[in-house]
């Protein structure tokens, strides 16, 4: 079909009356024709005339011609053996990371167990961990239990042990016992995913070691068995607000928690009331004198309204009765120094 523009010299057949279309199309510039090939999902290789033919057979439901037929089979081969290539690359990538976090995952717990088995030995003897020197650091107020850098939320924070000998040990936060809360089975995934096939199931009851925790985009938590069975979601996957496993607290950590608590309670109460108290005693003095107020009149007042104050307290509320006071006499001053300027300039 090369070198001719003539409909009579196509050597396919078209359907009857093509000779005007035929004419149009090849009149038509390359990008024009190839646009059209597009938009009818044809291939846009080939000479013009082959082009126009290909459109015009397609438009009346005539099959590809045996060269187009091979040329389309040609490239389906192709773009498939490329598919194939990149699907095989995504696979083989996958494998590569999901061994290289199985393998870490391995390592972490291992050097968890021997470092804890150490330790328990170092206890049970009674050896003492030698002491290595250290740079000499400048002093700073120590950390409040709910100030600490390493608090109890940290993944990576560590809590202290006693051992049989006195001595104090760190106690791991990972790996942590998990016990199943649900009334059905729960299903073992892959991979932290909630559309994860499931590869297994643990009973309810069932109690067992995590090593890991992670959260996926959507801020739902996954646990990582110790044995690398697979990962458990810590909520339903039917419902996110129906929990299925629960942390398996001992008795030790229990209390921790009690006396963490217990502590926490006490410093709130405790700025709760001394926030009173410097209200009070902000009130109090604003509303007289300053020239006559006295500690005396101070104290019995607040036995007044608080009941006998503790002597730590009474402390705290003359240091606030001075700095109110200090404060009150600044303001008065400038007061008066602001009536003599404008008495001045009247």
């Amino acid at each position: 079909m090369a070198g001719t523009s003539r409909i009579e010299d196509v050597n396919v057949d078209l359907p009857p009356d093509s000779e005007t279309k035929y004419e149009t199309y090849m009149g038509m510039n390359m990008g024009q024709l190839k646009g059209m090939l597009r938009d009818a999902k044809l291939m846009v290789e080939g000479e013009k005339q082959q082009l126009v033919v290909r459109l015009i057979r397609r438009m009346a439901g005539m099959p590809p011609t045996a060269a187009d037929a091979a040329l389309s089979a040609a490239a389906a081969a192709a773009a498939n053996a490329a598919k194939a290539k990149k699907q095989e690359a995504a696979k083989a990538k996958a494998a590569e990371v999901k061994a290289a976090k199985e393998s870490a995952a391995v390592a972490a717990s291992k050097a968890s167990a021997a470092a804890a088995a150490a330790e328990h030995v170092d206890a049970i003897s009674g050896a003492q961990p030698e002491e290595k020197a250290s740079p000499v650091r400048p002093s700073s107020p120590p950390l409040g239990p709910s100030s600490s850098p390493l608090g109890p939320s940290s993944p990576q924070g560590k809590r202290k042990a006693s051992t049989p000998g006195g001595r104090e040990l760190e106690e791991p936060e990972w790996p942590k016992r998990f016990v199943v809360c649900n009334e059905k089975k729960v299903g073992l995934l892959p991979k932290p995913d909630s559309e994860a096939q499931v590869t297994g199931y643990l009973r309810p009851q069932e109690v067992f070691s995590a090593s890991q925790e992670t959260l996926d985009p959507s801020g739902k938590r996954f646990l990582l068995l110790a044995d690398f069975r697979g990962w458990i979601p810590e909520c339903s996957r039917k419902d996110p607000n129906k929990k299925i496993v629960q942390e398996v607290v001992s008795d030790a950590k229990k209390a921790r928690m009690t006396a963490q608590a217990s502590e926490e309670k006490a410093r709130v109460a405790a700025q709760a009331s001394e926030e009173n108290l410097r209200a009070f005693v902000e009130k109090y003095i604003d509303g007289i004198d300053i020239e006559k107020v006295t500690l005396t009149d101070l104290n019995k007042a607040l036995e007044a309204k608080f009941g006998e104050v503790p002597i730590e307290k009474w402390k705290l509320v003359r240091g606030l009765a001075t700095e109110v006071i200090q404060k009150k006499s600044e303001m008065a001053e400038r007061e008066a120094a602001n009536s003599s300027t404008q008495d001045a300039v009247q």
